[in-house]
């Protein structure tokens, strides 16, 4: 049985330009930073170009020490930037699968070990919906917050 597909889906009908847009601040909580981030996005881009949004290091620590506070910083980031964590964009010519390594990785690196499953749900559903956007996308380009 495939996973539940929960990550929205844009879909570009004819080429457009494409901007892949991380880390939007350089402190995750950062006020100012924020504001200033939101002066510039979307008001600057035209309709016709696509942005793909994701995580970056900055906006999600993945070396937080505590379950409590990454959770709190993935609710920041989906709260203040009105974005999912991760997500697939369409073009005419490729898939972009723009995944949430920040997440991905916490349990292995700021949460080593953890059991937690507020934290190990998460990063298996988007395991298994990465999983199947690679079965099923073609041509395909992964996209993660680290690059």
């Amino acid at each position: 049985m495939a996973p539940q597909l929960t990550a929205p889906t844009s879909t570009d009908s004819a080429a457009s330009p494409l901007l892949l847009a991380r880390d939007r601040v350089n402190v995750w909580n950062q006020s100012s930073q924020i504001a200033l981030y939101k002066g510039i996005y979307p008001s600057k881009f035209p309709p016709s170009i696509l942005i793909g949004r994701i995580p970056g290091n900055h906006d999600i620590d993945s070396a937080g020490s505590s379950v409590p506070h990454a959770l709190a910083q993935l609710a920041h980031f989906k709260e203040t930037f009105g974005t999912p964590d991760y997500s697939t964009l369409r073009t005419k010519t490729a898939a972009f699968v723009m995944l949430n390594s920040e997440f991905l990785i916490l349990p292995f690196l700021g949460l080593n070990g953890t059991t937690d499953r507020r934290i190990l749900e998460p990063v298996a559903a988007q395991w298994a919906w990465a999983d199947w956007q690679v079965r099923c996308e073609q041509p395909l380009i992964l996209i993660d917050g680290m690059l």
